[in-house]
């Protein structure tokens, strides 16, 4: 171009011909070639091929310097062909840790043209029954170059990284793309490489990075808290055991300030993943691709945690920290998780408190002998709601249903017996008064074995320490006791 604006490249080298005549003919090297390339307003059509030079360029046979071309005077092209090769690539290196695609081209290519998901990894160079196609990037290089370097979208990342027989070693990593994959500077698009021709890796860097919580959100109405991890991991050699929660942040500190705190460690649970959003469905994945894992408490802790005051029990997250050592978790190349201590517990970002009803779960005994009755609960109960049974609320029937409420042979309603809680709040003993005690011992028609003794509970009548109130056992659906005792 001549004028204000000028796109200029000016040659560091190249292979002149050797012959005494009026013609020169310069072979541009490699990098002079793909610069000018790079250039989008440079030697791309006739009228923006100009060529200036300097007086130090060329002598005649008389010694005589050329006369030089000036900027502001550039010599348009007499005849120009435009680059009509496909570029080819050359190589492309993978590096796991930084999470990195290099391709390397035989020519400057343009980067807006590149499309990622004509891209595709597979784990031999003949055969795709390992592979994945890329579907789109976190970022790439901006310029045109013969390089271009490529950073995982987070979720194709996490596939590969779930097919444990690709991308492991440059022995399992192949390369083919189609050819619309990218184009030159000139729109010539690349010379496909065939997945029954695969190209393999040069340049390989393993996974060595270990994975660290980003974040967790507990829910005590399924029993369950998720955890959202920087990559996909292999959850089945997962350590339940090591993970612990607490109370307060930090543990050290609470100890030098005297506050009183809890914690538990898991006994055990089940991991699961959480599914990808949208989901990706892989069929040569070993494991789900998600770097979201669901665990659930076994019945045990679960329970634990709802009887215990201080631990995760409040409406906010401000009770319910979690920790874990470094044997916890591993990711598909092996890498431990990087541990969370006890002075640095992580709170939930969302928290849901307990709003499920407790639910009857067992009429366990009823002990004529000592006046007593044994009730089990699916759920620790609040002792903040006792000793006093709610009068009316809880009834003792002949039949686990179609009884006759206004007869005293077939139903009692208790009053305000002594309650107390067991079984670390889940077994609930009810002390009959009394005159209940002897009303039974007098009727020959209710509770004098399994088969007639049967109880019913109003709803609300018992609470778990979120205060949440029983669910009805109606006098249709009671339950009989499993042990009785004359």
């Amino acid at each position: 171009h001549v004028g204000s604006s000028i796109e200029d490249w000016s040659l560091t080298g190249g292979q002149v011909s050797s012959a005494y005549s009026t013609i020169l003919t310069v072979q541009l090297t490699a990098y002079d070639l793909d610069n000018i390339k790079r250039i989008v307003e440079l030697a791309t059509y006739t009228s923006s091929t100009y060529l200036r030079l300097s007086y130090k360029f060329v002598r005649d046979m008389n010694n005589n310097s050329i006369v030089a071309i000036a900027e502001s005077e550039g010599m348009l092209v007499t005849q120009y062909t435009r680059d009509s090769i496909d570029p080819y690539l050359v190589s492309f290196s993978l590096d796991l840790s930084q999470e990195l695609i290099t391709l390397s081209f035989s020519e400057t290519i343009s980067q807006p043209s590149f499309q990622i998901r004509f891209l595709t990894f597979q784990s031999t160079a003949n055969s795709d029954l390992y592979f994945i196609t890329l579907t789109s990037y976190t970022s790439i290089s901006q310029e045109n170059s013969t390089l271009l370097t490529i950073q995982f979208d987070h979720d194709d990342l996490n596939v590969l990284k779930a097919i444990t027989q690709l991308a492991t070693s440059p022995n399992d990593t192949f390369l083919s793309h189609t050819s619309t994959l990218i184009t030159d500077m000139s729109g010539n698009f690349i010379t496909p490489i065939l997945y029954k021709q695969a190209q393999q890796v040069e340049s390989y860097i393993p996974d060595s990075v270990p994975p660290y919580l980003t974040e967790y959100n507990f829910d005590l109405n399924t029993g369950c808290f998720s955890l959202s991890f920087s990559e996909t991991l292999n959850i089945y050699p997962t350590n339940l055991t090591s993970l612990v929660f607490q109370s307060f942040s930090n543990l050290t500190f609470a100890a030098y300030m005297g506050v009183v705190t809890s914690t538990l460690r898991l006994t055990g649970g089940n991991a699961t993943y959480l599914p990808l959003n949208p989901p990706r469905a892989i069929a040569s994945c070993h494991f789900d691709p998600s770097d979201k894992i669901q665990v659930c408490f076994n019945t045990d802790n679960l329970n634990t945690i709802k009887f215990d005051p201080i631990l995760c029990q409040h409406n906010t997250s401000n009770d319910c920290f979690i920790t874990f050592s470094t044997n916890a978790f591993v990711d598909s190349a092996g890498n431990q998780n990087i541990p969370i201590s006890s002075d640095l517990g992580l709170q939930p970002t969302e928290f849901y408190a307990d709003r499920t009803q407790p639910e009857l779960y067992q009429f366990e005994t009823m002990d004529m002998d000592t006046g007593r009755m044994f009730l089990i609960f699916n759920e620790p109960l609040n002792h903040n709601t006792l000793p006093a049974l709610p009068t009316d609320k809880v009834r003792l029937q002949r039949f686990y249903r179609n009884i006759n409420l206004t007869s005293v042979a077939e139903s009692l309603l208790l009053s305000s017996g002594v309650v107390s809680l067991g079984l670390r709040g889940l077994r609930v003993i009810v002390n009959l008064t009394t005159d209940e005690t002897n009303k039974l011992k007098v009727n020959d028609l209710l509770c004098t074995a399994n088969s007639n003794c049967w109880v019913s509970i109003m709803s609300n009548t018992l609470f778990d320490p979120q205060y949440n109130g029983n669910l009805e056992v109606s006098v249709d659906n009671a339950f009989d006791a499993r042990v009785f005792i004359p």
